[in-house]
């Protein structure tokens, strides 16, 4: 039976050694694909190797040209370079300097892909002459078997003696040389198809490569700019199934390519090719997410990142029969439960609060869409998501508003306890009530479009109801995140700069005049409530505000910007734990919290021995805009007064609405408090005042 052996037939083909009349590189290479989508094997091993060859002396000449542009932009005075043709410049000697390095790239590594195929073609032929010597014998011996069977004295013809043993014995000989000759002739026709598939899969393989270097060489040589990071392409390669492809060849091929910097970290990533943007943000959400980059990117490679997160954990519970909270559902009413329910999914502790906090995330995202969907421009972003930080206690942002484009911007800063997990919730709540109110106090609204957008921001780690909420050393480490993320912030913009303003309660007031002070945050207005301290800031001047718009809401029944700041005077600490303790029987209502007494008691004197959290930014030295924010209670130890600061209708409210909107004049001034050295003495002018609201 003849078994045709799977080897081709050598073909003639281009070659692209740069000589008179030869073909460009791209020409070049344009042919082989081609001619491989009908030939395995286009030409023996040595036309492969030549051609091979070829391209490495025209990578070489592309290469030598690159070198010698080099040479000369490096020979340029520094003066040249950094003038206002700079660009111009980049583009005449930087951008074909590229563009001839990656030719030549592009080039050596076609070449060693024609050589690797080269190879293989070179190992098939060499096999294939034993596959065919071996079919052959093969087939000699079943004919040979055939002719034996075909002289078998069969009883039908017997014509002479005839031995019936013999003739069995003869016909199993025969039998058996046929099976040994079908079995050979497999042997060899599976040597043939194991060489064809390797040919087939080295050629397969090649004609990918060369095609992927074809674009990057036909790219350049027509004119079309990849850029020396990813730069936009022009023509008609844009859109093609080939710039989807380099795009995210780029993506997984270069780390993301932004300098620290947010402003040019901004700028570098918007003069990156649309699809490369796209492949990155598809291939490392977590890292776009993070990056100080447009408020659109952030938002979508976030929102990825929390989906994939979030999926998972919604499998691996099912998986053991459980079910965790719908995004309609606030997970933060089911803290416990949701734990537990990860816990028996195999989740660690720190991985269950990472979940948590994500649910926290979804849930509050479509909060805030529901409050914001009457807007004539909805808009709602998650700006941060990183919910393993902190051991699962989460960073995140959400906005209330389009931070991009609204003329104002506010960034709440939250106080002790702030997690992901359990307060993101009270923050969005708060982000939608400044924002309805800074609604109702600009005018500018004239375009039909919201000019406010509020961050509910819980970006640090924040002290728990212990020791570490009478020091600073929670509110430095959060003010250096805080100073960072407000930067990347301002970078999002797409327009001109939008008038920001940084709200902070309570111990996020000691974070934020940190983050002013000592680690350069900008904004145009800074608003304290709550607050039991300015940090180190001595005055008002040393936050490096513009226009010294630094503003304080300061209840006089807030327990916090009173008893607290008592606390840290060493003459009236002793009189302000003896206060509380006997006006609660044992048991203190402080910032909204009860905490024992006994050694939280002795933790409040300790204060007063420890730096502690500041003077008093209502204080009359501290030289801050005080405004009205009183509640109706007037009652110091009352915890629930420190929470009524974003109370709709309160005057506390209006007045954050009003420095938000850049309505400073119209903000309600109050008296400052008097001092007792650096913190409040116990008489506070506004105890007489009457709040509107």
């Amino acid at each position: 039976m003849p078994v045709t052996v799977p080897v081709t037939v050598p073909v003639t083909v281009p070659t692209s050694a740069r000589r008179p009349g030869s073909p460009r590189p791209a020409a070049a290479l344009a042919a082989l694909p081609d001619v491989m989508s009908t030939d395995l094997a286009p030409g023996s091993a040595d036309v492969l190797r030549a051609l091979a060859a070829d391209w490495r002396v025209d990578a070489g000449v592309e290469r030598s040209a690159g070198a010698a542009l080099h040479s000369v932009a490096a020979a340029l005075p520094a003066v040249w370079r950094d003038s206002v043709g700079a660009d111009a410049l980049r583009r005449a000697i930087v951008l074909p300097t590229r563009a001839l390095s990656d030719t030549a790239d592009a080039l050596v590594r076609a070449a060693a892909a024609v050589s690797q195929h080269a190879d293989v073609v070179a190992r098939a032929d060499a096999a294939a002459g034993s596959v065919r010597a071996a079919l052959q014998a093969a087939q000699q011996r079943l004919a040979e078997a055939g002719r034996a069977v075909d002289r078998l004295p069969w009883l039908a013809a017997v014509e002479g003696p005839f031995s019936l043993p013999a003739t069995l014995d003869a016909g199993r000989r025969a039998e058996q040389d046929v099976v040994a000759a079908l079995r050979d002739i497999a042997a060899a026709t599976a040597d043939g198809t194991r060489l064809r598939h390797q040919v087939v899969e080295s050629a397969a393989g090649t004609a990918r490569i060369v095609r992927e270097c074809l674009e990057v060489v036909s790219g350049w040589e027509t004119g079309r700019s990849y850029g020396p990071h990813g730069a936009p392409v022009e023509g008609a390669f844009v859109g093609s199934a080939a710039h989807a492809r380099w795009a995210d060849r780029f993506a997984a091929t270069h780390p993301l390519p932004l300098p620290s910097d947010p402003t040019a970290a901004a700028a570098s990533w918007l003069g990156l090719d649309p699809l490369v943007r796209t492949a990155i943000a598809a291939r490392r959400p977590d890292l776009v997410g993070q990056a100080p980059l447009p408020a659109a990117n952030r938002d979508r490679a976030n929102r990825a990142a929390l989906a994939t997160l979030v999926g998972d954990a919604r499998s691996r519970v099912a998986a053991v029969g459980a079910a965790l909270p719908g995004p309609d559902t606030d997970p933060s009413l089911h803290h416990d439960g949701v734990l537990d329910v990860l816990a028996a999914a195999g989740y660690g502790a720190a991985d269950a609060e990472s979940v948590a906090g994500a649910l926290a995330v979804e849930h509050q995202l479509q909060v805030a869409a529901r409050a914001t969907a009457a807007r004539p421009a909805p808009t709602v972003q998650l700006l941060v998501f990183d919910p393993s930080a902190f051991d699962g206690r989460g960073r995140a942002a959400i906005s209330v508003g389009d931070v991009a484009s609204a003329r104002n911007v506010a960034v709440l800063v939250p106080g002790m306890t702030s997690d992901v997990p359990e307060y993101l919730d009270n923050q969005v709540l708060n982000a939608v009530q400044l924002a309805d109110e800074a609604a109702t106090e600009d005018p500018g609204r004239a375009g039909g479009g919201d000019d406010t957008a509020v961050v509910a921001w819980v970006g640090y780690r924040a002290p728990d109801v212990d020791m570490e909420v009478t020091d600073q050393v929670r509110a430095d480490a959060g003010a250096r995140l805080l100073a960072a993320d407000l930067a990347a912030l301002a970078a999002a913009r797409t327009g001109a700069a939008a008038r920001t303003t940084v709200v902070a309660h309570s111990y996020g007031s000691t974070t934020a005049a940190t983050a002013f002070q000592r680690y350069g945050a900008r904004a145009d207005a800074l608003v304290l409530v709550g607050s039991p301290g300015a940090g180190s800031a001595r005055t008002s001047a040393d936050l490096h505000l513009p226009d010294g718009r630094v503003y304080v809401g300061a209840a006089s029944g807030d327990p916090v910007t009173t008893v607290v700041q008592q606390l840290q005077d060493p003459e009236q600490s002793e009189g302000a734990v003896l206060e509380t303790v006997d006006r609660y029987g044992g048991a203190a209502a402080v910032a909204g919290m009860v905490l024992l007494a006994g050694p939280v008691v002795e933790g409040l004197r300790t204060m007063s021995r420890r730096p502690g959290l500041g003077v008093d930014p209502a204080g009359s030295r501290f030289g801050a805009t005080r405004f009205h924010a009183e509640t109706s209670s007037k009652d110091r130890f009352r915890g629930t007064n420190h929470s009524e600061y974003f109370r709709p209708g309160s005057e506390s409210l209006r007045n954050i609405g009003r420095v938000t909107t850049g309505r400073y004049g119209q903000v309600a001034v109050a008296p400052p408090r008097p001092e007792r050295g650096d913190h409040f003495d116990g008489r506070d002018p506004e105890a007489d005042h009457t709040p509107v609201g």
